[in-house]
């Protein structure tokens, strides 16, 4: 008889702390962080400031050339979620450099300034990594608008362009981080447009090194 009644009080006991689990799971999955679920694809702003890298605008006999020498840039780009990892981007940058002349034995000369907006737009993956860390990378196409001043008088010239991307999101919190980010603009020169000269411009790679913020709506 005392061992039926330690064996229902056995049972009795298992039961209970099977009840007590099922109970308290619910309530651990919900404060689990790997249970909490991800937050919304939300519009992101990230102002960017960084070094423009541009290509000759002429190219010369004998080794000589004219070109935009390196300056800074300063531009924003906006991204707008389509899928977790994925958003369309628009982008629209400024700089303004010394133009330049240079020869092989002479070096360069500062002449004239060379005023450059780029704006574009296209579609950015990242990686939906677990981490503070997201790489992601870019492409898309737009335009270049070029000022050239020499001496008071001035021309102008649009062009065509592609660009490719990649770069390093930080996350400080949800809604802020620090963003790295590597961009090459591809086209060309249309110096027919610009300076009258009947001249097919080459391909012309302008890289933009950039940091800045990235905010999130």
């Amino acid at each position: 008889m005392a061992r039926l009644i330690v064996r229902s009080d056995a049972r009795a006991l298992v039961l209970l702390q099977l009840l007590m689990l099922t109970a308290a799971a619910p309530a651990a999955a919900q404060w689990s962080p790997r249970a909490t679920p991800a937050p919304a694809p939300a519009v992101e702003i990230a102002p960017y400031a960084g070094v423009l890298f541009s290509d000759d605008l002429f190219r010369g006999p004998l080794g000589t050339a004219v070109g935009p020498a390196a300056a800074p840039i300063f531009g924003a780009q906006v991204n707008f979620p389509l899928a977790f990892g994925v958003s369309l981007i628009a982008n629209a940058a400024y700089s303004s450099a010394d133009l330049r002349a240079s020869a092989p034995v002479v070096g360069g000369v500062n002449f004239g300034e060379s005023t450059t907006w780029l704006y574009d737009g296209g579609v950015e993956v990242a990686l939906p990594l677990p981490s503070m860390a997201r790489p992601f990378v870019q492409v898309g196409a737009g335009g270049v608008h070029r000022k050239l001043t020499v001496q008071g008088m001035s021309t102008t010239a649009d062009d065509f362009m592609f660009n490719v991307g990649a770069g390093l999101d930080l996350a400080f919190s949800r809604s802020a981080g620090l963003r790295l980010m590597a961009r090459d603009y591809i086209g060309e020169f249309d110096a027919q447009e610009a300076a009258f000269i009947p001249i097919d411009g080459d391909r012309m790679h302008n890289f933009a090194l950039s940091a800045g913020l990235r905010l999130s709506f």
